[in-house]
């Protein structure tokens, strides 16, 4: 996973406003100002006020006339690539902490009881062939709701809503 600045953002024009180009500016970084990421990733709600936030702006400088109609749309295109880009990430950041978890725990009862050093040399050797498997099993089970997060992030950009008490 890269880090870092990303274009997300793909303008089709050659004249793009200065406003266009600062909404782009929200969608280039891995890690955006103001967002909190703990080790255990975002709720799909700090998820869906993130992406919501930047739709909501894009929306209103359309609406004030700020951004060409071809701007309008390079930025939502570019605001759905971001959005799979950072729910992905998410769901990633979550599994490998889930497995980190797990791992650990593991880790911790062999030793509690007793475990050689070759079980324990043969455990990890186990735990890196296996990581991505369990990643992918993980995601399988674990991964965010798309329906619902487009959902949410459909309020939040409305502004219909700003919060989902118990829905995420």
């Amino acid at each position: 996973m890269a880090r870092g600045r990303q274009d997300f953002v793909k303008f089709t024009g050659d004249n793009v406003s200065e406003k266009a180009q600062e909404l782009a500016s929200l969608m280039t970084e891995e890690y955006p100002p103001g967002v909190e990421f703990s080790i255990d990733g975002l709720s799909m709600e700090q998820l869906a006020k993130l992406l919501g936030g930047i739709g909501k702006k894009i929306d209103s400088a359309f609406a004030t006339g700020e951004l060409s109609e071809q701007e309008y749309a390079d930025l939502n295109k570019g605001l759905d690539t971001y959005t799979e880009f950072m729910t992905e990430k998410d769901e990633k950041k979550k599994a490998a902490f889930s497995i980190m978890k797990q791992t650990a725990m593991a880790t911790d009862a062999m030793i509690k009881r007793g475990a050689s050093k070759k079980e324990m040399s043969d455990y990890a050797k186990n735990v890196r062939e296996k990581w991505q498997d369990k990643i992918n099993e993980y995601l399988k089970e674990n991964s965010h709701d798309r329906t619902i997060l487009r959902e949410m992030i459909t309020a939040i950009r409305a502004g219909t809503v700003t919060a989902f008490h118990g829905r995420a």
